[in-house]
């Protein structure tokens, strides 16, 4: 019997605009797309997502990216994810950024 490693799913919801609907630049998505795929080796990119939310009851509408990454379940990742979400809240100007974690997936 081959010991498999436990795996986990990242998604990273990338803001293509500002807080106030400016478009985000082109490179500062690349920049954050080449350093999750250094990170991990692939990632996938799921474009035209729209959203909603709303903030102290102001309204805002989202264009997302979602980046998809499936890698090892561990701690050293998880803090990882959470030092990234720091970094894009800073760079990108945003009140929040989510990244969601699915774990013990399986790969058929």
């Amino acid at each position: 019997m081959t010991k498999t490693a436990k795996l986990a799913e990242y998604v990273v919801f990338i803001p293509l605009c500002y807080n106030d609907g400016r478009k985000i630049e082109e490179e500062k998505i690349a920049k954050i797309l080449d350093k999750i795929a250094m990170r991990f080796g692939a990632f996938t990119r799921t474009t035209g997502n729209e959203g909603l939310w709303i903030y102290k009851s102001k309204k805002y509408s989202d264009s997302i990216d979602k980046i998809e990454i499936i890698t090892h379940d561990s701690e050293d990742n998880d803090r990882w994810f959470n030092e990234l979400k720091s970094e894009l809240k800073k760079k990108l100007r945003q009140k929040e950024i989510f990244i969601k974690k699915t774990s013990e997936v399986t790969i058929l």
